[in-house]
């Protein structure tokens, strides 16, 4: 014997160790009914008969099936030549289980030993040596089963009772008739959908794997042992944090767990492809009072004893771990009022552990069951799980959330499904998004520690909706159980939570009318106007508003607001503003600053010279990636087609290039650049009203001011979309609008016209086209191209001066080009000041785009010119996350514009700052050094994505920034490893996760050879 007894996975056994583990179970099994080692005993310690001992739910679930697991291996060591057994797992995550589903050590029939022999599988099914009575009804009640009953698994029904015994009788029969090969394939094909077939399309449309099988993988990310260990913490804590945006949601181990007891138990979500499952499956695994009684019980909780021990090596936890104090999951509830408190002193009952100090026995605590190497075993592990699968845990950072609520199981008999759905268009079915099984009781009232977490909670996080397609999308809850499958709906308990920028002071907004007509707005407002309840009760009732505001007439309809420099957008804002009860809920205004090249509108042939140019680098673009080529659908014909345009040869293209009169009518793709011309003018001549004499900067200035006060400020450029888009409400920003209805005569299908879009509209110096009608920038539809920065300066000193004090600032820039530096006043910039005087987040994006061609800069030029205006920001006394985003595309050995120094002033202090985002920064060691020794002591979360390090190397650029004294978190990465070059590193990879635990200071050890040398 070893001193370490090994749980290994069940399919990597040797014979004689199946033959053991099997010998063992048919000996346990076979002991009388009393006798404390046999299986009727301990199976029974997890639901009946009473008294019912397990914990679900609460933080004691890991500890408790410990345990459990622990004295069920002693009873199987009393058979004859398994004194050293160890429990073998069911690997749920491994290749083996994707494709083939449950081992079939647990499935045959029959099991034959090495010497020939054979005797019925007692892990396929166990024999009740006694009957169990249920508690609710002994003779009607669902968990009642009489002595000589055998478990089942899924696809069969173990409801035997009076009241159901006919209907399983038929239930049964139907299924004894197919062949036993077939019946199984069913059960795994069902554990197999469950495990690794739920599907949702990514904000990138991409169908994701998201089954149970990776939330075994989620939750090892889990922060502390408490969220980790059961689902009632897990859901207080994403409850807490769902409005933090740099806090990814935690999955408990608990969740997978339950989803497991279903499919083999067998569940019913009509309406699921996924879990689409026969009908009246009620296996003996899916209800908690009978689940033990299965075999497969022990194997599929070894499994997640794994994953608890994982997660103690992976959070350094092997040793010690602590239970947060009163937090919900942590105490034993009765009549509502907490008895108890759950410690790691807590017995464990009925479980006894002999003291290593007093040589008494005693109950077993959670603190006993820590350190599995104390407890006599540890694990092999298994060879995909944590090999080929990553936490995918950050694609929900920046995800809608919504949250389910008001579920109470005490009224709910038996394990139950909550299923989540996204009303769709007239005619489609609704979208199925998330299915959360919740393994339960059929008489809840009667186990005491059922009564500690009643209410079903849940974050679901809406991964294939992006912030604004969320507000306008109506969603419903079902409660899937035995009784009624189909589910009953619960239209109240969801809340939505939407945050369309993700920084620490994001908000959090309810709904968005910045896109409704400004006639249709006038009516609301007629609506509104004699309601003496601020117009929430006609909010309620009125048609006009439609459905998207439906769930969202609350204490002020609009919490954010954008207007671009058009005349229609201007009134709809100025008129949003100022009215009595709409301006009252803004708590967040986005003014996305357009601007049109005058130079472009006067001079056409230069206008259609300009969008060749764009074909020509869009074509570019498509013919040096394949993967650009697959994901936007480009066939050879629409290649050919662009390549045409792009590289001079098309003869009508060039006909308009010249100026050459056109002697008949246009043909379909002088259409194309003609109509997206007369947009581009239109458009312009509109802005040039709005700007004349700077009216606008006063018309802004004067609608914000008149705000209670705007949390969340945003100017940005929102890259020249939608001069083609779909004519609907949600979309119409003005009249200079055409939609691809009105392209039909060219004879371009939808696809073509979506491609010459993406050509022309990559520089705002050009028309702009889309087809699509989707945004997914700021909840907003804008025609917006370059800032005009010459109002920038007059702009923010105005908002300062009139008093407005935005916690959050946000602004997006790119310098047009021959842009010079600008001389602000001192009373400009004192204004400034005051703008920022209360901000706690400022986001800035710097961004160079490629140019005309016929227009010359010099970037640097530019790029100082633009500081001149941004560098007032920074005086922020109240800062506590700064974003700065630089990204410019200069030669592939030409230096970088400005530095560091030259965007920031150095010489702050931002004594609150905990978050320090310099993305593709480029800095010298000595501005490094400055940001790091005014901030070593408040920064916290670090990201540092590519630098351009101007002076020193990376060596000195990781020592210098350990100087930071209180990082929780640190990203510093490059994006190729191709980058580095020296002495042996032609395949150098960036040690990333070896950086972070320097950074982190969690090693000494430094992470990268001596002679590398960085070379961007």
């Amino acid at each position: 014997m070893t001193d370490l007894r090994v749980r290994k996975d069940v399919r990597k056994l040797s014979h004689q160790e199946r033959d053991n583990i099997v010998g063992a179970f048919k000996h346990i099994m076979e002991l009388p009914p009393d006798d404390e080692n046999s299986y009727f005993t301990i199976a029974g310690y997890h639901g009946l008969p009473e008294p019912q001992y397990c914990y679900h739910g609460v933080v004691l679930f890991p500890t408790w099936h410990r345990a459990y697991l622990r004295r069920l291996e002693e009873a199987l060591r009393t058979a004859p030549g398994c004194e050293d057994l160890a429990l073998p797992y069911w690997d749920e995550a491994s290749n083996e289980t994707k494709e083939g589903g449950i081992p079939r050590l647990f499935t045959d029939k029959t099991y034959r030993f090495q010497d020939g022999s054979s005797i019925p599988n007692p892990l396929r099914s166990y024999t009740l040596q006694k009957g169990i009575v249920d508690v609710e009804d002994s003779k009607n009640g669902k968990d009642t089963k009489p002595e000589g009953y055998q478990t089942v698994r899924y696809p069969y029904s173990g409801l035997v009772s009076d009241r159901f015994a006919d209907r399983t009788k038929i239930h049964n029969s139907a299924l004894n008739e197919k062949a036993p090969d077939e019946v199984t394939k069913i059960l795994n094909d069902n554990v197999i959908r469950w495990l690794h077939l739920q599907k949702f399309q990514n904000y990138e449309e991409k169908w994701i794997s998201s089954g149970e099988k990776d939330n075994y993988v989620n939750c090892l990310e889990a922060p502390n042992y408490t969220v980790f260990s059961n689902t009632t913490s897990a859901e207080k804590y994403n409850e807490e944090n769902r409005g933090k945006p740099t806090v990814a949601p935690v999955v408990p181990i608990e969740q997978p767990h339950n989803a497991v007891h279903l499919a083999v138990g067998g569940f019913d979500v009509p309406g699921d492809k996924n879990h689409n499952v026969y009908a009246f499956a009620n296996g003996d695994m899916g209800e908690n009072d009978t689940a033990a009684f299965d075999p497969l019980f022990f194997f599929h909780h070894c499994f997640i004893d794994y994953i608890f021990w994982r997660w103690q090596d992976r959070h350094d936890k092997k040793e010690n771990f602590e239970i947060m104090k009163g937090y919900p999951g942590t105490q034993l509830i009765k009549r509502g009022k907490a008895i108890a408190n759950f410690t790691m002193d807590y017995p464990l009952t009925p479980f006894k552990t002999r003291d290593r100090v007093t040589g008494q026995e005693r109950d077993t605590t959670s603190k006993d069951m820590v350190d599995i190497s104390k407890l006599g075993y540890t694990y092999t592990e298994p060879g995909l799980f944590l090999t080929n699968l990553t936490a995918p845990a950050q694609r929900f950072l920046d995800a809608p959330k919504l949250k389910i609520s008001g579920i109470n199981r005490a009224k709910i008999s038996g394990s139950f499904i909550v299923s989540v759905w996204a009303k769709t268009g007239e005619g489609m079915p609704d979208q199925l998004l998330q299915t959360k099984a919740v393994l339960s009781r059929w008489n809840v009232e009667k186990c005491g520690n059922c009564q500690s977490h009643l209410e079903v909670k849940s974050i679901v996080h809406l991964t294939d909706f992006d912030h604004e397609e969320a507000l306008y999308t109506e969603f419903y809850a079902k409660v899937h159980t035995r009784e009624k499958p189909e589910g009953l709906i619960f239209p109240y308990c969801l809340t939505l939570s939407v945050s369309l920028h993700i920084t620490p002071s994001s908000i959090m907004s309810a709904a968005t009318i910045n896109t409704i007509p400004v006639e249709l707005l006038s009516k609301i407002f007629i609506c509104l106007h004699d309601d003496p309840n601020d117009g929430q009760k006609s909010i309620a009732q009125s048609r006009l508003v439609s459905r998207r505001f439906r769930d969202t007439a609350s204490t002020f309809l609009i919490t954010e607001v954008s207007v671009c420099l058009n005349s229609e957008s201007f009134a709809r804002f100025e008129a949003i503003c100022v009215h009595p009860m709409f301006s009252k809920g803004v708590q967040k205004v986005n003014i996305l600053l357009s601007y049109y090249e005058g130079e472009l509108v006067h001079d056409k042939q230069l206008y259609m010279a300009e969008a060749e140019s764009r074909v020509l680098r869009h074509w570019e673009t498509m013919e040096r990636s394949s993967h650009y080529k697959r994901r936007y659908n480009i066939t050879t014909e629409l290649f050919q087609w662009l390549g045409k345009i792009a590289w001079g040869n098309s003869s009508d293209v060039r006909q308009l290039i010249t100026g050459e009169p056109l002697e008949a009518a246009p043909t379909p793709i002088q259409k194309l650049f003609l109509k997206t011309y007369e947009i581009y003018k239109a458009r312009f001549d509109d802005q040039e009203s709005l700007r004349k004499d700077n009216a606008h900067i006063g018309r802004l200035v004067n609608a914000i001011s008149s705000l209670s006060g705007p949390v969340s400020l945003n100017l940005e450029d929102a890259y020249g979309k939608n001069m083609i888009t779909r004519q609907t409400s949600q979309t119409k920003l003005g009249r200079n609008q055409l939609a691809p209805e009105d392209f039909s005569d060219t004879g371009y299908d939808r696809n073509i016209l979506q491609h010459f879009d993406s050509a022309i509209r990559q520089s705002g110096w050009c028309g702009s086209l889309r087809t699509d009608g989707s945004s997914r920038h700021n909840g907003t539809f804008d025609i917006s191209t370059i800032p005009p920065l010459e109002m920038l300066g007059e702009f923010c000193s105005e908002l300062g001066e009139k008093g407005v004090r935005p916690r959050d600032l946000r602004i997006s820039l790119k310098p047009p080009p021959n842009m010079r530096q600008m001389v602000m006043s001192s009373v400009q910039q004192e204004n400034m000041k005051l703008l920022v005087s209360e901000a706690s987040s400022l986001v800035f994006r710097f961004d160079f785009f490629a140019r005309p061609h016929n227009l010359r800069e010099n970037p640097r030029d530019e790029m100082l010119a633009l500081c001149s205006v941004t560098k007032p920001f920074f005086s922020a006394p109240k800062l506590e996350f700064l974003d700065i985003y630089f990204m410019e595309y200069p030669g592939s050995r030409s230096s970088p514009t400005v530095s560091l120094g030259e965007i920031l002033p150095l010489d702050m202090s931002w004594p609150r700052l905990e978050y320090l985002w310099l993305q593709y920064q480029p800095m010298t060691m000595d501005e490094l050094k400055a940001v790091v020794s005014k901030h070593c002591a408040t920064v916290r979360d670090l990201k540092l994505p590519s630098p351009w390090l101007l002076q020193g190397s990376v060596h000195d650029a990781l020592k210098t920034i350990r100087g930071f004294e209180n990082l929780e978190n640190v990203v510093m990465a490059f994006p190729k490893g191709s980058d580095f070059r020296g002495t042996g590193t032609l395949d150098f990879k960036w040690p990333e996760d070896d950086i972070k635990r320097y950074l982190l200071k969690k090693t000494d050890v430094f992470p990268l050879q001596d002679e590398l040398v960085y070379d961007r």
